[in-house]
């Protein structure tokens, strides 16, 4: 267990099965929440590269979701997010979410 801005989290470390451009992840769940508090990903073994902190959850009816979110990259480069909308239970057709569709080209 460790803290993320003053809340209890839970520590999954996680490795891709995949090749990826990480070695690995380290994720922060809230205990309470169960909502991701922040993520460190690793280039290599022991190498930071880059930090996502999730700095603000919401409450949208019966959703729990990241309001503010700041990405910092190890050189110092960062960047802040803010989700400024959101439709829950949108009606969306299940053919977007096929292979074929994901690759269309124009």
């Amino acid at each position: 267990m460790e803290k993320v801005d003053n809340h209890n989290c839970i520590v999954i470390f996680s490795t891709p099965i995949k090749k990826s451009s990480y070695w690995g992840k380290k994720i922060f769940v809230d205990e309470r929440l169960l909502q991701i508090r922040k993520i460190e990903f690793f280039s290599k073994e022991s190498v930071l590269d880059k930090t996502l902190f999730i700095k603000e959850i919401v409450n949208k009816g019966d959703y729990w979701l990241p309001y503010l979110l700041e990405m910092h990259k190890s050189n110092g480069n960062h960047t802040i997010m803010r989700v400024e909308a959101f439709k829950p239970d949108a009606e969306l057709d299940d053919e977007i979410f096929t292979e074929s569709f994901l690759i269309q080209k124009d």
